[in-house]
């Protein structure tokens, strides 16, 4: 049985109204379209930037703006992931114990506005509004590692293990290494991440060396893959063991490669400053000829050439 006309015409002027109570109520929810309340990527690009503005009111009304979306925002994952990153960097950049002289330098005098303790309590509004109630600002860098984009999360993963973290997010980031570097596919940007992380946070360099340097950068992998490998291992060579160290110099020293010859320029310094007695007449001479120093016709050469050329004539393997 079909409706009538006017029936048909009763029902399309009420759907207007069904639509907006229909909208209220996703609204209510945080399930609606993002674009009817203009959060677009612009927008959030636009709240980012502000929240490094010099400009101490722009920035507390980009906070206030953050804390009233934040609950229409996590229907978005990318939006919400970019901004809890400002929001923490914020926190830990004039808020942690070693940012006291920050701190001076920005709120002294009342020169900045809101005060400090205001400023804290807007940033902690937001970022709960983001992500809820948190004990500790570097939970909602975790919220990112569980569930956000991979791009976010290869960004988490990175800031976390660069950041000096509370005991208890670093214990939970450690256990969630330790699992997930089991289940993550080899060579992909996610896992070489992990793999730095895991040499930053549970001690393992020298293991994270050895796999950059023999299954990435010497390895059949994509060239962004390499790039990345390279700079992790340039981050963490300080840390490395001394055998670590040679191996990874050794092979990119080696290599034909000019980015590998790059980063093995980056390492140089360590080397030549470790203990030359344990380096092998083969490690010593590929550090001279790496630098590509001249014998006793050279007019300048610094302190740490100078302690390499001496060895190797005690060994009685220059002049």
């Amino acid at each position: 049985m079909t409706n009538s006309p006017e029936k048909n015409n009763a029902i399309v002027k009420a759907q207007p109204q069904q639509m907006a109570v229909r909208h209220e109520w996703l609204v209510e929810r945080g399930i609606h379209s993002l674009p009817i309340l203009e959060i677009t990527e612009r927008r959030i690009d636009e709240l980012c930037s502000n929240l490094w503005d010099f400009d101490f009111d722009n920035r507390a009304r980009t906070l206030k703006t953050i804390a009233d979306l934040g609950t229409h925002i996590r229907s978005c994952r990318r939006h919400l992931d970019s901004l809890i990153f400002p929001v923490v960097e914020n926190i830990f950049k004039y808020f942690r114990p070693w940012a006291t002289y920050i701190q001076g330098e920005l709120f002294s005098h009342g020169q900045h506005y809101p005060p400090r303790v205001e400023y804290l309590e807007l940033l902690h509004t937001a970022l709960e509004a983001l992500v809820g109630p948190l004990m500790n600002p570097d939970e909602a860098i975790m919220d990112v590692v569980y569930f956000g984009t991979t791009a976010s999360r290869i960004r988490a993963i990175e800031w976390l293990a660069d950041h000096r973290l509370t005991a208890a997010t670093h214990d939970l980031f450690s256990d969630y290494l330790r699992m997930t570097l089991l289940s993550t596919a080899q060579r992909t940007p996610l896992f070489i991440a992990l793999k730095y992380a895991d040499a930053e946070i549970n001690d393992h360099v020298d293991e994270a060396i050895y796999f950059f340097i023999d299954k990435i950068i010497l390895g059949d992998v994509p060239d962004e893959l390499k790039a990345k490998a390279r700079e992790y291992l340039v981050d963490l060579h300080e840390e490395a063991s001394q055998a670590a160290l040679i191996h990874a110099f050794a092979a990119l020293a080696g290599s034909i490669n000019a980015k590998d010859m790059e980063c093995a320029s980056e390492l140089f310094d360590e080397v030549v400053i470790r203990d030359l007695d344990d380096y092998s007449d083969n490690t010593l001479e590929l550090i001279c000829c790496f630098r590509g120093w001249p014998s006793d016709e050279q007019d300048e050469v610094d302190e740490r050439e100078e302690r390499v050329i001496e060895e190797l004539k005690r060994r009685g393997l220059h002049g």
